[in-house]
């Protein structure tokens, strides 16, 4: 409930004061974002670790948190201080900000994701009478969206040992070689016919 206090001055020099209340609910309405961790085949993986900033640079830890399936609410009491505020109680409009995730750990046997997800808050406040609370009712709206969706889904590519890359050369080479030496037969045995047929 807020109060207004009126002060009025009496003609005795006594003061009279009037009040007059006005009754006032907040209420808020807030949004999530899912950070799915998949691997190339889409099968959820474990054990990624993921990291909120409040800047681009990497400078500001909103939180960190580990998951393959997590969310990010701006009911999270670590998001709360990032929200885009209003300056009073009956500020009213829109606000805006943004929040940058990286993972920051990938899953035992992976190589890390280095792309930095946008996350786009957007506050709207309005106020209206509401008969039912027969109060004024101020309501804020959080909306979260990311280029992703509703949903980021972070992919992982399997990390490669040396032997698996010395070996997928090798089958590159040893490719081309044999390729080179079919190349070399067909045009020794067509020059042979060619020589045979004179």
């Amino acid at each position: 409930m807020t109060t207004t206090t009126y002060t009025l001055t009496i003609e005795d020099d006594s003061t009279l004061t009037v009040s007059n209340a006005r009754n006032r609910v907040k209420e808020y309405v807030d949004d999530q974002v899912e950070v799915v961790k998949v691997d190339q085949s889409k099968n959820e993986l474990n054990g990624a670790e993921f990291t909120l900033y409040a800047d681009d640079h990497g400078n500001e830890v909103i939180k960190t948190f580990t998951a393959g399936h997590g969310i990010i609410a701006t009911s999270d009491e670590e998001l709360l201080e990032y929200l885009p505020a209003f300056e009073d109680d009956v500020d009213e409009g829109e606000l805006e900000t943004t929040f940058y995730l990286k993972e920051t750990k990938a899953p035992d046997g992976y190589n890390s994701d280095d792309s930095v997800y946008e996350i786009h808050v957007k506050a709207t406040r309005a106020t209206d009478w509401n008969e039912e609370h027969d109060a004024y009712v101020t309501t804020t709206t959080y909306e979260l969206t990311s280029d992703e969706g509703d949903t980021i889904q972070v992919v992982n590519q399997k990390k490669r040992t040396i032997v698996q890359i010395l070996t997928g050369y090798a089958t590159n080479v040893m490719t081309w070689v044999v390729l080179l030496i079919v190349a070399a037969a067909a045009i020794v045995f067509i020059r042979r016919r060619q020589n045979a047929a004179k």
